[in-house]
């Protein structure tokens, strides 16, 4: 989920003017909605990886 930030504000532009040229739905992939921690070990838990890009990218070319 990506809430307030730049990546949300491309999505939804892309979704409003985009809308009759996309051929599936926008779908972000962005950090947890959660505070944002101190040390890095919990703060590479928190943003996307690799596992959750592509888990994306399929959902987003799945027929």
């Amino acid at each position: 989920m990506g809430k307030f930030g730049v990546g949300a504000e491309l999505a939804a532009v892309a979704a409003e003017e985009g809308v009759w040229n996309l051929d599936a739905p926008v779908i972000r992939v962005a950090a947890e909605y959660t505070p944002v921690p101190y040390a890095p070990s919990p703060e590479r838990v928190r943003l996307p990886d690799q596992q959750r890009t592509a888990d994306a990218v399929r959902r987003s070319v799945r027929p």
